[in-house]
């Protein structure tokens, strides 16, 4: 389980760019656009509303492999001196994005060509963007052109969300984030119109957006975060579609994605279902990391993307773990709070809570598997080293260490079990959690606020008390341990029981190992690790996640070492500490929990 993956809406909070996971509300328009020989006078008069007319063009190199996209986009309305005509984020959660040839967007109107301004702006962690200004009011449409091109990646750079546009098996995959440049993101809805140029590809292609497949144009009625909060793809694509659901690949994944693509389209089905969605479009997009990076992904706007690597060919992991990870970001689709950075539990925990129980209610998970899954993620976080630290300070290390980024998904789980438990026990078995968050899910539909403060609200009712529902909610955000009621999942025969577990500790420095040469530093005196033999400078040849060791408290973490003057040497140690803390996992009612 590689769980690097946060929700849009967590990673670009900071400058106030929501709505990447909530449930659609665009609607399908017909086309109407305004070529870039409209006149202005003739466009005014037919009071036509703000657009977005983009003509995509895919570039090859003599090979006939895809390098890069020629972008042409047609903009109402008209600016004044000064405006901003485009804009575009260059880095978002330390992935470089949009890659323009010589930096350069070439912009012409009615009168002529327009002198642009580029800008650079940090707004902070962890988006810094570009922009691109007029000099001089505008007048009728604005026509602007640029060439897109892929990320440069290779076998060191850092695994991290999907944003980036990437070549793949002579095609190209990406966000919208990656390349899309757009009008600064805001409430203005465009009549916005997708449309592919493929008259000098090779024969084959095709090119898919979240919204549609084809070179006919697609036009949807989009704010600009809802339309560059989409994936595309085009080259030499396979897929598995049925109606507007689909699966899409380039080259040969290591897994048979025509059997995982079945399942996952009956579990959108019966997610669809339980959030009340009639919207029948979704895409998932699979691409090939040549770096460490297996069971990644991101959700997006009805939309996401899964990424393997070449770990997976040697050793490929189970159609269910497969499953139950394409569930869990299938599932932000609907699990959106429009909270501040550090409140992503409730994306990353009800992604987890509902990727299993909906799993076990579609008859994917047996009793037992389930009981084991959540036990797995409980593992994690009952002795994951931060477990703590309060969520805000936590989110401060999200990009320097995993045992940051993993602390949502674990705390988020064990609070949707535990306010889970307490609803059904207020209720009297007649409300659950389910209510809670459709509730949230209606809100954010109705474009009402949906945040914490809405998320108290609802749950207060039904527990009876917005005083025990704020509570709840302090001593969870700020650290204190969440523990949820033994009987919670007394219907499929589990108890919560205590069994305590030594510490989580890897015993160096996990950035260092993780990424560029990977070197062993910072080795922890006494550690598990300085005992099995590991010494400051060891070089990590081969692969590993630390997910699958994290959740097992006996995991043994593997390692095959270059020692400067040595041959090649291997290591096996458990990554534990010497101290116990308090855990809890989910037993079977038919063990003695007197012995547990």
């Amino acid at each position: 389980m590689n769980f690097w993956k946060p929700s849009l809406a967590f990673c670009l909070r900071s400058v106030q760019l929501i709505a990447l996971a909530k449930s659609s509300n665009a609607q399908l328009i017909l086309p109407k656009r305004i070529p870039p020989s409209t006149n202005a006078m003739a466009y005014n008069q037919e009071g036509m509303e703000p657009s977005l007319d983009y003509t995509i063009t895919l570039l090859f190199e003599r090979d006939g492999v895809a390098e890069a996209f020629h972008v042409q986009v047609t903009l109402w309305p008209a600016l004044e001196a000064h405006d901003i005509l485009l804009s575009t984020p260059i880095e978002i959660t330390k992935v470089d994005v949009g890659h323009f040839e010589n930096k350069q967007v070439v912009a012409t109107d009615d009168d002529g060509p327009l002198e642009l301004v580029r800008e650079v702006e940090n707004y902070g962690p962890p988006i810094v963007n570009q922009k691109w200004r007029v000099t001089r009011p505008t007048k009728g449409p604005v026509t602007a052109t640029y060439k897109a091109l892929p990320r440069q990646v290779n076998d060191s750079t850092k695994n991290a969300p999907s944003f980036d546009l990437r070549q793949n098996f002579g095609g190209i995959p990406g966000s919208g984030l990656g390349f899309l440049a757009a009008p600064p993101p805001g409430a203005q809805l465009y009549n916005t119109t997708i449309r592919w140029n493929l008259s000098d590809s090779p024969p084959g292609t095709r090119a898919i957006w979240t919204w549609g497949e084809g070179s006919a144009p697609i036009t949807k009625r989009l704010d600009v975060m809802d339309l560059e909060s989409t994936y595309f793809m085009v080259g030499n694509v396979h897929s598995f579609t049925k109606g507007e659901f689909g699966v899409y690949w380039l080259g040969s994944p290591p897994f048979n994605t025509t059997e995982i693509a079945s399942k996952l389209l009956q579990m959108f089905h019966r997610m669809s279902t339980i959030f009340k969605d009639n919207e029948p479009t979704y895409r998932v997009f699979i691409r090939h990391n040549p770096f460490r990076g297996s069971m990644a992904g991101t959700a997006l706007k009805r939309s996401f993307m899964f990424s393997y690597d070449n770990h997976d060919f040697a050793h490929p992991r189970s159609f269910e773990d497969y499953v139950l990870f394409l569930t869990h970001e299938c599932v932000h689709n609907w699990i959106a709070l429009d909270a501040a950075v550090w409140d992503n539990w409730y994306t990353a925990g009800m992604a987890e809570y509902y990727s299993l129980l909906l799993s076990h209610r579609a008859d994917f998970l047996t009793n037992e598997n389930l009981r084991r899954e959540i036990n797995k993620r409980l593992t994690m976080y009952y002795t994951n080293p931060l477990v703590k630290l309060s969520n805000k300070e936590a989110s401060k290390l999200t990009w320097k260490i995993s045992d940051a980024q993993r602390l949502p998904y674990g705390r988020g789980l064990a609070f949707a079990l535990q306010v889970n438990a307490l609803i059904q026990n207020a209720t009297g078995q007649e409300n659950s959690l389910d209510d809670l968050v459709l509730s949230i899910l209606e809100l954010d539909r109705a474009k009402q606020p949906y945040g914490v403060p809405e998320y108290l609200r609802e749950l207060g009712s039904l527990l009876g008390s917005e005083t025990q529902a704020q509570a709840l909610y302090d001593q969870m955000s700020s650290g204190t341990l969440v523990v949820p009621p033994p009987d919670g999942l007394a219907m499929f025969g589990f108890k919560l029981v205590r069994e305590d577990a030594p510490l989580w500790e890897l015993g160096f420095d996990e950035y260092q190992a993780l990424q560029g040469e990977r070197i062993i530093a910072g080795l922890v005196p006494d550690s598990a690790a300085e005992k099995s033999g590991l010494v400051n400078g060891d070089r990590i040849l081969n692969e590993i996640v630390l997910d699958d060791v994290r959740c097992d408290v006996e995991g043994v973490l593997k390692l095959e070492i270059q020692r400067k003057g040595s041959e090649i040497l291997y290591f096996a140690y458990v990554p534990r500490g010497k101290a116990l803390v308090q855990r809890w996992i989910y037993a079977d009612n038919s063990q003695n929990f007197d012995e547990l």
